[in-house]
């Protein structure tokens, strides 16, 4: 099944992708009407905005660690030691 995209839902909604941001990021540079229409086909559609693509625009980002293991058999690190 497509993912369905802030593209999908303008083009359904006769608007344009930046009046469809402005809904889902709530500002309130769109009028009430439009909004409703917006809203009635994310909803038709079933529209999940990224969360990951979000927090990056909005510059939150989530907090995570990334760990390298060599050899899952042992994953310790361990270093020679000074020489």
């Amino acid at each position: 099944m497509k993912r369905i995209t802030i593209d999908d839902v303008a083009k359904r909604a006769d608007v344009s992708k930046g009046t469809v941001s402005a809904v889902i990021n709530a500002k309130n540079t769109v009028k009430p009407e439009t909004r409703d229409q917006i809203l009635k086909v994310m909803k038709e559609l079933n529209f999940r905005p990224k969360g990951v693509a979000r927090n990056l625009k909005n510059g939150s980002q989530d907090k995570s660690i990334g760990v390298i293991i060599k050899d899952l058999n042992y994953p310790f690190i361990h270093t020679s030691p000074p020489v």
